[in-house]
Protein backbone atom coordinates (compact mmCIF):
# COMPACT_ATOMS: atom_id res chain seq x y z
CA UNK A 1 0.00 0.00 0.00
CA UNK A 2 1.24 3.45 -0.99
CA UNK A 3 1.77 5.76 2.02
CA UNK A 4 -0.59 8.09 0.64
CA UNK A 5 -3.38 6.25 1.12
CA UNK A 6 -2.33 4.20 4.09
CA UNK A 7 -3.57 6.74 6.79
CA UNK A 8 -7.40 6.58 4.89
CA UNK A 9 -7.19 2.65 5.57
CA UNK A 10 -6.23 3.13 9.12
CA UNK A 11 -9.24 5.36 9.58
CA UNK A 12 -11.53 2.70 7.87
CA UNK A 13 -10.21 0.00 10.47
CA UNK A 14 -10.29 2.18 13.14
CA UNK A 15 -14.20 3.02 12.04
CA UNK A 16 -14.74 -0.25 11.30
CA UNK A 17 -13.45 -1.68 14.58
CA UNK A 18 -15.32 0.65 16.39
CA UNK A 19 -18.72 0.28 14.98
CA UNK A 20 -18.08 -3.34 14.93
CA UNK A 21 -17.49 -3.05 18.73
CA UNK A 22 -20.45 -0.57 19.55
CA UNK A 23 -23.27 -3.55 18.01
CA UNK A 24 -21.15 -5.93 20.44
CA UNK A 25 -19.20 -7.88 17.82
CA UNK A 26 -14.92 -8.75 18.44
CA UNK A 27 -12.45 -8.14 16.12
CA UNK A 28 -9.14 -9.68 17.20
CA UNK A 29 -5.92 -10.96 15.47
CA UNK A 30 -4.04 -14.15 15.21
CA UNK A 31 -1.03 -14.66 13.13
CA UNK A 32 -1.81 -12.56 10.11
CA UNK A 33 -4.86 -12.47 10.45
CA UNK A 34 -7.73 -10.25 11.25
CA UNK A 35 -10.93 -11.85 12.42
CA UNK A 36 -14.27 -10.26 13.32
CA UNK A 37 -15.79 -12.76 16.12
CA UNK A 38 -19.88 -12.55 15.46
CA UNK A 39 -21.51 -14.75 18.05
CA UNK A 40 -19.38 -17.95 17.88
CA UNK A 41 -18.70 -17.49 14.12
CA UNK A 42 -15.39 -16.22 13.11
CA UNK A 43 -15.00 -13.96 9.71
CA UNK A 44 -11.60 -13.05 8.50
CA UNK A 45 -11.40 -10.06 6.93
CA UNK A 46 -8.62 -7.66 5.12
CA UNK A 47 -8.06 -4.43 3.64
CA UNK A 48 -5.80 -4.11 0.42
CA UNK A 49 -5.49 -1.21 -2.09
CA UNK A 50 -6.18 -1.98 -5.51
CA UNK A 51 -3.74 -2.36 -8.95
CA UNK A 52 -3.34 -2.07 -12.23
CA UNK A 53 -1.71 -4.36 -14.99
CA UNK A 54 0.76 -1.78 -17.11
CA UNK A 55 2.37 -3.86 -19.78
CA UNK A 56 5.36 -3.40 -21.37
CA UNK A 57 7.60 -4.76 -24.58
CA UNK A 58 11.47 -5.04 -23.42
CA UNK A 59 13.36 -6.66 -26.81
CA UNK A 60 10.59 -9.89 -27.73
CA UNK A 61 8.50 -10.12 -25.13
CA UNK A 62 6.04 -8.54 -23.25
CA UNK A 63 6.15 -8.31 -19.56
CA UNK A 64 3.76 -6.36 -16.42
CA UNK A 65 3.93 -4.89 -13.64
CA UNK A 66 1.52 -4.03 -11.36
CA UNK A 67 0.77 -0.64 -10.22
CA UNK A 68 -1.23 0.63 -7.31
CA UNK A 69 -3.74 2.46 -8.37
CA UNK A 70 -5.20 3.93 -5.02
CA UNK A 71 -8.63 2.18 -4.89
CA UNK A 72 -9.27 0.28 -1.56
CA UNK A 73 -10.75 -3.22 -1.61
CA UNK A 74 -11.69 -4.64 1.75
CA UNK A 75 -12.29 -8.37 1.80
CA UNK A 76 -14.67 -10.58 4.18
CA UNK A 77 -14.65 -14.47 4.92
CA UNK A 78 -12.27 -16.89 2.94
CA UNK A 79 -13.52 -19.50 -0.22
CA UNK A 80 -17.30 -19.70 -1.22
CA UNK A 81 -18.14 -17.07 2.18
CA UNK A 82 -16.03 -14.51 0.98
CA UNK A 83 -17.55 -11.22 -0.17
CA UNK A 84 -15.24 -8.09 -1.62
CA UNK A 85 -16.28 -4.97 -1.27
CA UNK A 86 -14.23 -1.56 -3.95
CA UNK A 87 -13.45 1.86 -4.20
CA UNK A 88 -15.80 3.08 -6.98
CA UNK A 89 -17.66 6.28 -7.28
CA UNK A 90 -18.89 5.32 -3.89
CA UNK A 91 -15.84 5.13 -1.33
CA UNK A 92 -15.36 2.26 1.19
CA UNK A 93 -16.32 4.73 4.16
CA UNK A 94 -20.03 5.20 2.89
CA UNK A 95 -20.14 1.36 2.48
CA UNK A 96 -19.40 0.72 6.11
CA UNK A 97 -23.24 0.38 7.26
CA UNK A 98 -23.31 -2.57 4.31
CA UNK A 99 -20.38 -4.06 5.12
CA UNK A 100 -21.46 -4.52 8.89
CA UNK A 101 -24.92 -5.75 8.20
CA UNK A 102 -23.38 -8.43 5.45
CA UNK A 103 -21.04 -9.90 8.01
CA UNK A 104 -23.96 -10.40 10.60
CA UNK A 105 -25.99 -11.33 7.89
CA UNK A 106 -23.30 -14.01 6.41
CA UNK A 107 -22.55 -14.78 10.50
CA UNK A 108 -26.27 -15.53 11.21
CA UNK A 109 -26.55 -17.50 8.26
CA UNK A 110 -23.49 -19.30 9.30
CA UNK A 111 -24.58 -20.28 13.30
CA UNK A 112 -27.73 -21.39 11.41
CA UNK A 113 -25.89 -23.62 9.25
CA UNK A 114 -23.52 -25.12 11.69
CA UNK A 115 -27.12 -25.67 14.09
CA UNK A 116 -28.52 -27.54 11.15
CA UNK A 117 -25.27 -29.75 11.01
CA UNK A 118 -25.57 -30.24 14.75
CA UNK A 119 -28.86 -31.51 14.48
CA UNK A 120 -28.24 -33.41 11.55
CA UNK A 121 -25.42 -35.25 13.09
CA UNK A 122 -27.78 -35.59 16.37
CA UNK A 123 -29.89 -37.79 14.14
CA UNK A 124 -27.97 -39.15 12.10
CA UNK A 125 -26.26 -41.07 15.19
CA UNK A 126 -29.83 -41.67 16.71
CA UNK A 127 -30.33 -43.65 13.39
CA UNK A 128 -27.26 -45.10 13.42
CA UNK A 129 -27.84 -46.26 17.22
CA UNK A 130 -31.59 -47.48 16.40
CA UNK A 131 -30.35 -49.42 13.25
CA UNK A 132 -27.74 -51.30 15.47
CA UNK A 133 -30.29 -52.16 18.11
CA UNK A 134 -32.74 -53.59 15.54
CA UNK A 135 -29.49 -55.47 13.87
CA UNK A 136 -28.32 -57.00 17.01
CA UNK A 137 -31.99 -58.39 18.02
CA UNK A 138 -32.13 -59.23 14.23
CA UNK A 139 -28.94 -61.29 14.92
CA UNK A 140 -29.92 -62.51 18.62
CA UNK A 141 -33.18 -63.83 16.87
CA UNK A 142 -31.32 -66.15 14.01
CA UNK A 143 -28.56 -67.04 16.29
CA UNK A 144 -31.89 -68.69 18.85
CA UNK A 145 -33.58 -69.82 15.88
CA UNK A 146 -30.20 -71.71 14.58
CA UNK A 147 -29.61 -73.14 17.88
CA UNK A 148 -33.23 -74.56 17.72
CA UNK A 149 -32.60 -75.92 14.23
CA UNK A 150 -29.64 -77.71 15.58
CA UNK A 151 -31.48 -79.19 18.82
CA UNK A 152 -34.25 -80.29 16.78
CA UNK A 153 -31.47 -81.67 13.91
CA UNK A 154 -30.15 -83.18 17.46
CA UNK A 155 -33.29 -84.46 18.29
CA UNK A 156 -33.94 -86.17 15.16
CA UNK A 157 -30.79 -88.03 14.62
CA UNK A 158 -31.52 -89.19 18.73
CA UNK A 159 -35.34 -90.66 18.04
CA UNK A 160 -33.71 -92.31 15.12
CA UNK A 161 -30.73 -93.92 16.98
CA UNK A 162 -33.28 -95.12 19.48
CA UNK A 163 -35.23 -97.04 17.18
CA UNK A 164 -32.68 -98.14 15.46
CA UNK A 165 -31.33 -99.42 19.16
CA UNK A 166 -34.59 -100.80 19.54
CA UNK A 167 -35.14 -103.09 16.53
CA UNK A 168 -31.45 -104.18 16.93
CA UNK A 169 -32.86 -105.13 20.73
CA UNK A 170 -36.71 -106.11 19.22
CA UNK A 171 -34.18 -108.15 16.72
CA UNK A 172 -31.53 -109.67 19.08
CA UNK A 173 -34.57 -111.12 21.63
CA UNK A 174 -36.35 -112.94 18.50
CA UNK A 175 -32.89 -114.50 17.96
CA UNK A 176 -33.44 -115.59 21.79
CA UNK A 177 -29.80 -114.53 23.20
CA UNK A 178 -28.02 -111.43 22.77
CA UNK A 179 -24.40 -111.68 22.37
CA UNK A 180 -22.14 -109.38 24.43
CA UNK A 181 -20.57 -107.76 21.71
CA UNK A 182 -24.44 -107.27 20.47
CA UNK A 183 -25.06 -106.02 24.15
CA UNK A 184 -22.19 -103.72 23.95
CA UNK A 185 -23.11 -102.31 21.49
CA UNK A 186 -26.58 -101.34 22.13
CA UNK A 187 -25.40 -99.85 25.56
CA UNK A 188 -23.07 -97.97 23.89
CA UNK A 189 -25.82 -96.37 20.78
CA UNK A 190 -28.22 -95.89 24.07
CA UNK A 191 -25.51 -93.58 25.68
CA UNK A 192 -24.83 -91.68 22.37
CA UNK A 193 -28.80 -91.48 21.99
CA UNK A 194 -28.93 -89.99 25.56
Amino acid sequence: MQNEHRPRALRFFDVLIKLLEHRGHKVVTRGHETLVIIGEIETQISLREASNRVYRTERNWTTSDLVPNGKLIFKAGKYSWDKEWRDNKTLLEVMLAKIVARLELDAKKEAEWRERSRLAEIQRAEEERIRREIEAIRKAGQEKFDLLLKQAERFDKAQKIRALVAAARANALDDGQISQKRKEWIEWASRKAD
